[in-house]
């Protein structure tokens, strides 16, 4: 405590954060949801806010940013830089690259803890070859991240939320 919840996806937050704030938890939540079709220079405003707060958080003494959810706070990243999503070439990635780390090297250079959630996706594999090749869901999830975020922090850790035929 405190804690500095950056919410890219403020969906699932709603009821929980206030249950932690009644037992006397310090949450500062920055709402940063973004909506699709903004023109560049919107997104590029959106995520210097969410710079300009990361880096007045860093100068406390104790405290956790959580990031929620790292695929999104990507895609704001490369909808600042490109203004797309798809449809942009690979030799353009290094842009992006340099920017995450930067990134990277803003959140870990503190004191404070630094948490990623992620949501998670379905694994999908190749099935036949040639003209009938088609995918299909393994059954498996895995992490909806950006890669490199799972080998940048110090722990990764899953939960899972199961529903009880009581609730």
């Amino acid at each position: 405590s405190p804690l500095f919840y950056f919410a890219f996806d403020p969906t699932g937050i709603v009821g929980v954060v206030e249950q932690f704030i009644r037992t006397g938890k310090q949450i500062v939540v920055k709402n940063m949801a973004f909506s699709p079709g903004l023109d560049h220079k919107a997104y590029a405003a959106q995520y210097d806010s969410f710079l300009r707060a990361v880096d007045e958080v860093r100068k406390l003494e104790r405290g956790s940013i959580v990031i929620d959810t790292g695929a999104a706070m990507e895609a704001l990243l490369r909808l600042s830089l490109f203004g797309k999503l798809k449809g942009v070439g690979t030799y353009k990635y290094e842009e992006r690259n340099a920017e995450m780390e930067s990134l990277f090297a803003r959140l870990f250079d503190s004191k404070l803890n630094v948490i990623f959630l992620h949501g998670m996706r379905a694994v999908w594999k190749a099935i036949g070859d040639g003209e009938g090749a088609r995918s299909a869901k393994t059954g498996e999830w895995e992490p909806d991240r950006p890669p490199e975020i799972g080998y940048r922090v110090q722990i990764n850790a899953r939960a899972w939320r199961e529903k009880l035929p009581d609730g």
